[in-house]
């Protein structure tokens, strides 16, 4: 496959991802059967779901986690920023980077 970046998007603000769009200059036939097997199975499991009830719907979905359950916490060491549960912050959480143990202020 060949590709070229079309988008890329840096950013300092924590609630913001990075990103970016890559434009799909050549493909190969594994990756287009690929992708034709991937919109059949995705098809097929939206005919299931849209016939069956509302609870065994709600069954497949993923638990979703609330932002504000986290807190960022800056490393004093290395001062690389660290997404921790906020639920976990007495067990004693460490930097990402540098392993050493991350004091939550405020």
């Amino acid at each position: 496959m060949k590709g070229r970046v079309r988008r890329a998007l840096k950013t300092s603000v924590v609630s913001l991802k990075n990103g970016m769009g890559i434009e799909l200059i050549e493909k190969d036939d594994l990756y287009t059967k690929f992708l034709d097997a991937f919109l059949a199975d995705r098809d097929e499991t939206s005919h299931q779901s849209a016939g069956g009830s509302e609870e065994h719907e709600t069954e497949k979905q993923a638990p979703r986690t609330d932002p504000a359950e986290y807190v960022i916490v800056a490393c004093s060491f290395c001062n690389v920023k660290n997404k921790v549960n906020g639920s976990k912050m007495a067990l004693g959480p460490k930097c990402g980077k540098c392993g050493r143990p991350l004091i939550h202020q405020g």
